[in-house]
């Protein structure tokens, strides 16, 4: 292979080699969602908190208590510890745990 060619051929490995590269770094993570139950176990409005106990959730984690990130605020506001919610889980199974879509689950009467 001429000096030429070879130089052509570098210049581009090592173009495309950048490329992806950036592309990888630049790129927003993909969150998947996923269906969560559980029991609020604190609120804390300040940081946009919430700790929830959630029910297993197979695949992605089992029951446990865990603080997530609200998307709304406004939310927090009306919940309290003890209430039974339905969310939506948005994570990138990393360091990205956030819910939204939170709801109320009432729950019929006890039957004694």
């Amino acid at each position: 292979m001429s000096k030429r060619k070879w130089l052509f051929f570098a210049t581009f490995v090592a173009v495309c080699l950048i490329a992806v590269g950036a592309w990888f770094l630049l790129r927003k993570p993909q969150l998947m969602p996923h269906e969560l139950t559980g029991t609020v176990v604190a609120v804390d409005a300040k940081p946009h908190k919430l700790t929830v106990h959630n029910e297993d959730m197979p695949g992605v984690m089992r029951a446990m208590d865990m603080d997530y990130d609200v998307k709304d605020p406004a939310i927090l506001t009306t919940l309290k510890p003890g209430d039974a919610i339905h969310a939506t889980l948005l994570t990138n199974g990393d360091d990205v745990w956030l819910l939204e879509n939170v709801a109320v689950v009432t729950q019929p009467p006890r039957v004694q």
